[in-house]
């Protein structure tokens, strides 16, 4: 849910995940870099309040792997 369907890196967003299917967590986080590998896009984020980084992915080639996080563009 960002302008244009583009996100970029070194801008912040507000990553809604829900890792476990049960109940949703939302932390704003900086986008630091994104790659597409073997058709899984890969994002590596750092969560602004406590400066972890780490990776979140998908795969895209798989229609039936649902998608479990959405960045929402401030």
């Amino acid at each position: 849910m960002v302008t244009d369907k583009t996100i970029s890196t070194g801008r912040t967003y507000l990553l809604v995940n829900n890792p476990t299917g049960a109940g949703v967590n939302m932390t704003d986080v900086r986008l630091i870099d994104v790659y597409f590998d073997e058709g899984v896009i890969n994002l590596i984020v750092q969560e602004i309040i406590s400066q972890k980084t780490f990776g979140i992915n998908q795969y895209i080639e798989c229609p039936q792997n649902l998608c479990k996080w959405i960045l929402i563009d401030f």
